[in-house]
């Protein structure tokens, strides 16, 4: 019996300094909150993905009014998605592909953690009778409610994937939609 008291004596003083070199330690040495707080990053790659990832757009999942997974690696500021759908609504007369559009890329609809949109684009009708792409300009903001900032490619010098305001610190690209056919 005496022994069995030493041992847990001896066991209860380990296991109590153990708790105090724990408690010594450093905050930043597994505790929560970081010294060095690491800002997250928005990459122009992140971008191209969020947006590739809104795949087909529309009310039909065999025939999308447009399909954003077709999306080219944008360049210039520049981006192009081909096939969209050329036929109006017959309920409303607008373009199928601007009724998407304009759904998706409302601010409120719009729902990323570390993109937000800074306006909703404007969406004009394309012109009937042609195959001239329709142009629309997007303007992202990194979520700095969030922490999140643009990385080095986007704003650095040369980086043309997107075109970055530095004033406004926005990432501007514009999408170039082409009709499978001319514009009905």
């Amino acid at each position: 019996m005496k022994h069995t008291k030493n041992i847990l004596k001896s066991l209860l003083i380990t296991v109590m300094a153990l708790s105090l070199l724990a408690v010594s330690c450093k905050k930043d040495e597994g505790g929560s909150k970081p010294t060095d707080p690491i800002t997250p990053k928005d990459s122009a790659t992140l971008l191209t993905e969020m947006l590739r990832k809104l795949g087909p757009l529309g009310s039909d999942a065999l025939k999308p009014d447009v399909d954003f997974s077709k999306m080219t690696k944008p360049a210039n500021g520049e981006a192009t998605i081909e096939g969209a759908d050329n036929t109006k609504n017959s309920v409303t007369q607008k373009y199928k592909v601007v009724e998407a559009l304009v759904n998706t890329f409302k601010v409120d609809n719009f729902k990323n953690e570390q993109i937000k949109l800074q306006k909703a684009p404007t969406v004009g009708d394309p012109t009937s009778g042609s195959s001239n792409p329709l142009s629309v300009e997007i303007t992202f903001i990194a979520n700095t409610d969030k922490g999140y900032t643009f990385d080095d490619s986007i704003t650095g010098t040369g980086k043309t994937a997107y075109t970055y305001d530095k004033g406004a610190k926005t990432a501007k690209l514009k999408l170039n939609i082409t009709p499978s056919e001319a514009w009905k």
